[in-house]
């Protein structure tokens, strides 16, 4: 048996939630709603749209198909309006943005933290 490490996983995502949405420790949870990026995100232009053609499809594997990379699963969510997987169903339509666009947005909001 060998072991071996995944060079293409990233180690510290460039798009991390923690980055970009206060944490509550008194909920638990982020507030997105006092986020300047989710409110960015939500405004991106379509770049494409692709359809789930496998049931119980996760986002994180979308985000790898389309983008190289998983870190980007949770802002597909909030891009399409769902809470969690369990939204991503056969037969669902998904939009996805260009990583130009999300880098633009990104870089606008660096002055602002």
């Amino acid at each position: 048996m060998s072991y071996g490490v995944n060079l293409n996983v990233d180690a510290n995502p460039r798009f991390d939630p923690k980055k970009f949405v206060e944490y509550s420790t008194d909920a638990l949870s982020y507030d997105i709603l006092t986020s300047d990026f989710i409110k960015g995100v939500e405004r991106l232009p379509v770049a494409g749209e692709v359809q789930i053609i496998v049931d119980e499809e996760r986002l994180d594997n979308i985000s790898y198909k389309l983008y190289g990379s998983t870190q980007y699963w949770w802002i597909l969510a909030l891009y399409n309006y769902m809470p969690c997987h369990k939204y991503a169903k056969k037969g669902i339509i998904i939009r996805y943005f260009s990583l130009g666009e999300l880098e633009k947005l990104n870089f606008s909001l660096k002055g602002e933290r």
